[in-house]
């Protein structure tokens, strides 16, 4: 859990420094890896939230996961 919020909290952080660099910027280049630092945060946050529910939760929502990252892919 503790690897997770670490992770959660650098890709929020750097989500927040890359789209503020990007708006000031103009760099459409920023704002994309911006988007990706969001998903990723989304994907910790999503992880944690699911911890302490029941296996089958853990697995509906590991699936769900697996087609959006296939969605973007």
């Amino acid at each position: 859990r503790k690897a997770l919020w670490v992770a959660l909290a650098v890709n929020a952080l750097m989500f927040l420094i890359e789209v503020s660099a990007g708006a000031l910027s103009g760099s459409a280049a920023l704002l994309a890896d911006a988007v990706d630092f969001f998903g990723d945060a989304a994907n910790y946050g999503v992880s944690l939230a699911v911890l302490a529910l029941a296996p089958i939760w853990r697995s509906r929502t590991a699936l769900v996961k697996g087609i959006t990252m296939g969605a973007f892919g």
